[in-house]
């Protein structure tokens, strides 16, 4: 795992270091914070994205295969799964972000 500084850079810069790395999976902690990260959740920068649950909803991006949550923080997964456009998968216990 290595970290990309990507501050200071246009939407093609960001979007170029990123493919670059040839990533298998890319994490976005959430969409929708930042202008950057929504548009670049467009792109299939890895064979693999996951959204976690920053903003707790899906994204509704068909780029973004997987939607990561926690039992304790998400209705039962039947249910929940047809609110998701991503594949949901719940993690044991409570969330560790803040």
């Amino acid at each position: 795992s290595r970290e990309v500084a990507l501050q200071g850079m246009s939407l093609a810069q960001m979007h170029k270091a990123i493919a670059d790395e040839q990533l298998d999976v890319l994490v976005y902690p959430e969409i929708g914070l930042d202008p950057a990260s929504y548009a670049l959740a467009f792109a299939r920068l890895a064979p693999w994205q996951l959204l976690m649950h920053g903003h707790a909803g899906s994204a509704g991006i068909p780029t973004l295969d997987y939607f990561i949550s926690y039992q304790s923080f998400a209705e039962p997964r039947m249910s929940a799964q047809s609110r998701y456009s991503e594949r949901l998968v719940m993690l044991p216990g409570h969330t560790p972000l803040p």
